[in-house]
């Protein structure tokens, strides 16, 4: 009776579709649906029409939910600002004060500067608010100067710190080899490695995995994902990462609200494969953070549009972490006004949107559960070529990759300028007024 039933809902499905199909056709005349069907990310085909044919469960597709066993509805993730650098300590603590007692859970800074620099974490609890440092000029003399002044603060206070690197050493390569070709990464690799190997702590994360430099570069998608995954497993064929090595992954966040959420996704199904295979218990964590290409400086109120879509994605695939450039970025230091804006966007979506208090709010979407495996699957061939090279270090050994790299930006610049890319505000329906923002410093900056 049962199996009559079910198949009758099948066959009632089936002809509910092919006229769906049918009417769809009449009224687009000379078009059909097949017309409408777009490309994104190259190659990776964006259906009209999803059912739950087009859905695969797999074994491991609960990896994209994320590993939470619960969720914390009082801080479903970090809120992380990112602080302006100073060369006066205390105006530098007070700006890192004025976040966390403001709304933030997490600092992120660029520079320590070395006078009186313990002053930076003067008043400040490490045990219960993370900071992270993020260098991408600087790396290795930045990352030395962040764990002495770690290590100072442990002794001095007794607790235990939380925070760690935001460091890709491997991603920071690339960009610079793409600048200078005589640039030597292998001495900036072996350096950071040994500052891992001789600073190893439970609680300091200080081995990150950043896409956002490698979307910069000009990478697609799938290559982002790809391209963390590949850096994991040279770590771990190097002997940086074992099964106690806290992990980070940071992941770009553009204005595409669905992509966004099967990307991060596909990155947990990849990153726990690879953890599987490797035969090591997980222990990572992904920071949400939004792209540089998705804010401009002659929109500054519409910036705020774009992040806070990028935010809810974000939020809706479980980040641990978000990070949230500020509208006026592009204009420089911003107001506290703007940054207030950026923390309560956190903290509307948190208390006030209750996103935080779902697990998986995109799961069983039969377009995003489809589009995640498909990112997953791509991604996935894409690191077993590069692994059939040699794997991405072997990428280092000439410009061919980076060149592909500057390529993609080329053509996705040049999208931009045709309106491929549409950005309001920017390059469609532009403000003939410009409403400016008052870009002032809240402090004096040295």
């Amino acid at each position: 009776m049962m199996k009559n039933n079910y198949q009758k809902y099948l066959e009632t499905q089936s002809k509910n579709l092919i006229d769906w199909e049918n009417i769809a056709n009449q009224s687009l005349k000379e078009k059909t649906i097949d017309n409408l069907k777009k490309n994104f990310d190259g190659n990776l085909e964006k259906k009209i029409l999803y059912t739950e044919d087009d859905v695969t469960l797999e074994n491991n597709h609960a990896y994209a939910r994320g590993l939470k066993e619960e969720i914390n509805e009082y801080l479903p993730w970090h809120i992380c600002s990112i602080v302006d650098q100073s060369n006066d300590s205390k105006l530098y603590n007070s700006r890192i004060l004025n976040e966390l007692e403001r709304g933030a859970s997490s600092v992120e800074i660029n520079y320590i500067h070395d006078q009186k620099s313990e002053e930076i974490l003067k008043n400040i609890d490490l045990s219960i608010a993370p900071i992270f440092y993020r260098d991408i000029s600087n790396p290795l003399e930045g990352s030395l100067k962040f764990l002495n002044l770690i290590n100072n603060w442990e002794h001095k206070n007794k607790k235990t710190p939380l925070g760690g690197l935001e460091v890709d050493v491997i991603a920071i390569s690339f960009s610079k080899f793409e600048k200078d070709n005589e640039f030597n990464h292998y001495e900036l690799i072996k350096g950071l490695s040994k500052i891992i190997k001789e600073n190893k702590n439970q609680n300091i994360n200080l081995i990150n995995f950043d896409g956002e430099i490698w979307n910069s570069l000009g990478a697609s998608l799938n290559e982002e994902i790809a391209l963390m995954c590949l850096s994991f497993i040279e770590m771990l064929r190097s002997n940086i990462i074992d099964n106690e090595s806290p992990i980070n992954f940071t992941i770009s966040l553009d204005t595409d609200f669905f992509l966004n959420i099967a990307k991060i996704r596909s990155l947990r199904i990849i990153i726990n494969n690879l953890y599987g295979h490797f035969g090591i218990n997980p222990n990572f964590k992904i920071n949400g953070r939004t792209a540089d290409e998705i804010i401009f400086k002659e929109s500054p109120w519409v910036n705020q549009l774009r992040i806070t879509n990028a935010a809810l994605s974000a939020a809706i695939a479980n980040v641990d972490r978000l990070t949230c450039h500020h509208i006026t970025n592009p204009l420089g230091q911003a107001p506290e006004f703007v940054r207030r804006l950026t923390r309560n966007t956190h903290i509307i979506l948190q208390e006030e949107s209750n996103i935080g208090k779902i697990q998986d709010a995109a799961g069983g979407s039969y377009y995003i559960e489809s589009i995640t495996k498909s990112i997953a699957d791509k991604s996935f061939d894409f690191i077993k070529s590069i692994e059939k090279q040699g794997g991405i270090l072997s990428l280092l050994e000439n410009r061919e990759f980076i060149n592909k790299l500057s390529e993609n930006k080329t053509k996705k610049d040049k999208m931009f300028e045709e309106k491929n890319i549409k950005r309001i505000g920017v390059n469609l329906y532009p403000d003939k007024e410009i409403r400016e923002i008052n870009i002032k410093p809240y402090e004096k900056i040295e």
